[in-house]
């Protein structure tokens, strides 16, 4: 028996949910208890704007299905790892677009194939 993992179909069951906004981002913050005198709310609105990558953008990486809470916890992980995670990251993404052709595609069957 293959791989189930891989071999799962992929469909898009529902249109990418947009961003939180500032203030929702906050609102997701408190929900789960942010320190704001530690993370600002900006940084964690930041975060949870470059994490939303995990999500129904792409269905063959999503892994939050656009959930800003999962999304959230994500931005801080990586806010925890390093306050400055984010600039770092910024700065560390264009340096790369400067010395680095784009990204070659990982997956050989299109999107939906049975093979995937």
């Amino acid at each position: 028996m293959g791989n189930v993992f891989y071999r799962a179909e992929i469909r898009q069951e529902q249109e990418p949910r947009r961003p939180p906004t500032l203030e929702e981002a906050r609102a997701i913050g408190d929900e789960l208890y942010v320190n704001w005198e530690y993370v600002s709310a900006e940084t964690l609105h930041k975060g949870t704007l470059v994490e939303m990558e995990h999500g129904l953008v792409n269905l063959r990486t999503n892994v939050t299905n656009d959930d800003w809470v999962m999304t959230a916890k994500i931005a801080l992980a990586h806010i925890n790892e390093h306050p400055l995670y984010y600039e770092l990251l910024e700065s560390m993404e264009k340096d790369l677009k400067s010395r680095v052709s784009p990204a070659v595609p990982l997956f050989l069957s299109p999107l939906g194939s049975k093979d995937v």
